[in-house]
């Protein structure tokens, strides 16, 4: 399965989240293993504790951040399909 723009994913809650420096780390004890990510990762991380929609994170991040509509949507698919392919996140219910 992947993530489209219209679907909606929460953080798993038992995975550890904090910033290091500049770079958001996670930390899944499930599996020991850690992910790492910069600003831009630690921003939609943060956005998903609201429930929003991956369309709604885009428009929050593209207020925020100088960046395209097109290219956001791209870098935040990429980041939540590979959190999603790691079980970090899960669609919300």
């Amino acid at each position: 399965m992947h993530v489209s723009l219209n679907d909606c994913l929460t953080a798993r809650e038992d995975v550890f989240s904090t910033l290091v420096d500049d770079e958001l780390v996670l930390f899944d004890p499930r599996k020991g293993s850690y992910f790492g990510a910069g600003l831009v990762g630690a921003a939609i991380w943060r956005k998903l504790t609201a429930d929003k929609s991956v369309e709604e994170i885009c428009v929050e991040l593209t207020e925020v951040f100088s960046v395209d509509e097109a290219t956001c949507k791209h870098d935040v698919l990429a980041f939540l399909n590979e959190a999603y392919k790691r079980g970090l996140v899960v669609f919300c219910r």
